[in-house]
């Protein structure tokens, strides 16, 4: 969990959060890598807990009041990368 606090009301706020992951492998041929970027997106505020991630239907938003920039950097995977999508987004390469 990450808390941002004591920023005053219409101030930017830029966080950078770095790690490394072990990617997951779709199929043969194709690597999954999923970037949340929902606020507490299992939260049910009909139930008041958290449910199953499993149980959710995610609606997007294409309107939001901040941004997300994502950088990625893929090492070592043995074999040419020959196309990068994003089933949910619009990205630059």
């Amino acid at each position: 969990m990450i808390n941002v606090g004591g920023i005053p009301p219409s101030k930017e706020c830029i966080i950078t959060i770095a790690y490394v992951s072990e990617l997951e492998l779709a199929s043969e041929s194709t690597i999954r890598f999923v970037v949340p970027t929902a606020i507490a997106p299992r939260y049910d505020p009909g139930k008041g807990s958290i449910s199953s991630s499993a149980n959710v239907n995610y609606s997007y938003v294409h309107s939001t009041l901040y941004t997300i920039a994502f950088n990625c950097r893929i090492e070592n995977i043995g074999q040419q990368i020959t196309r990068i999508n994003s089933t949910s987004h619009p990205i630059e390469v």
